[in-house]
C-alpha cells in the first residue's frame, strides 16, 4: 500500500505520515526495502511545488507505522482490524 491511500484511510495528512517513515526511516527498512515514486504534477498545473514523493510500504513497514500513530478513531479501527486479521 503506497502512503498517501493509507493517509486517506487514517484520515490524515500525507505530510504527517511521510513525515513519520522518515524519521524512523532506519527501523521501516529493517523490514524491507522502502520503494519510493515520484508523483509529477498534472500538465494544467501553474507550478509551485511540484514533486510528492509517494512511499509504498509492505504490511510489516505499515503495521510498525500503525503503532507509531496516535490512537484517533481511525487509527485504532485499523489497529484492531491488523490484530484481528493476525488471529
Amino acid at each position: 500500500m503506497n502512503s498517501i491511500k493509507l493517509a486517506e484511510k487514517l484520515n490524515m495528512s500525507h505530510f504527517s505520515i511521510y513525515r513519520i517513515i522518515c524519521l524512523h526511516r532506519n527501523y521501516f527498512e529493517e523490514l524491507g526495502p522502502i520503494k519510493e515514486k515520484k508523483l509529477l504534477p498534472g500538465k494544467n498545473t501553474k507550478g509551485g511545488r511540484p514533486i510528492i514523493f509517494i512511499k509504498h510500504l509492505n504490511q510489516l513497514q505499515i503495521n510498525f507505522l500503525i503503532s507509531l500513530l496516535k490512537n484517533t478513531p481511525e487509527t485504532v479501527k485499523l489497529k484492531f482490524k491488523t490484530i484481528k486479521s493476525m488471529l
